[in-house]
């Protein structure tokens, strides 16, 4: 995995669904949903291991903070 050093925290530059789940509090299924509708990048496959870039699920997680903002 790829470690990006930033002020002294190490930063994955791509993360497993396990993270997601842990970072977000969403299911597996709703994180899948949301790929489906289009608001969540789809994974980089590596043979059976799906990954996401930090970029795209800090952009994904951006996005609902500005959806409950708007509200």
């Amino acid at each position: 995995m790829n470690i990006k050093k930033t002020q002294n925290v190490s930063i994955p530059n791509l993360v497993d669904i396990k993270y997601i789940t842990r970072l977000t509090g969403f299911t597996k299924a709703h994180i899948y949903n949301e790929i489906k509708a289009g608001r969540l990048a789809k994974p980089i496959k590596f043979n059976r291991c799906s990954r996401w870039e930090v970029k795209d699920i800090a952009n994904w997680i951006n996005f609902y903070i500005k959806q409950g903002v708007n509200q």
